[in-house]
């Protein structure tokens, strides 16, 4: 069950690449309810996506870089490949435990 808010957070917000980062400070206490590697990262990364206003600031000039994408891409992909490997981890647990069980009443 605490798994379900996180996923419906986390599935509301990834469409929605325009979010300001102060937005996503309520997916955190459903991280406490269910710790997520993908909902961590989508929390904490999107703040460098405002390293073009230092650029605005210093130049004038308004000119995004390139690379916050790539990190906030880069956090995206290693938050859902470790989700995806925690839950794989913790299927191959149960169906052992499983296994084991019906073995065992045999």
């Amino acid at each position: 069950m605490g798994e379900m808010p996180a996923a419906c957070i986390g599935v509301a917000t990834v469409g929605e690449l325009g979010v300001f980062p102060w937005y996503l400070a309520a997916i955190i206490p459903a991280l406490a309810l269910s710790p997520s590697a993908f909902l961590l990262a989508w929390v904490t990364v999107p703040p460098v996506s405002y390293e073009v206003i230092d650029r605005v600031d210093l130049l004038g000039v308004w000119q995004p870089a390139a690379w916050p994408v790539w990190v906030v891409g880069l956090a995206w992909v290693v938050g859902l490949s470790a989700d995806l490997v925690l839950m794989l981890r913790a299927c191959m647990i149960r169906w052992t435990i499983s296994s084991r069980c019906a073995s065992n009443e045999r």
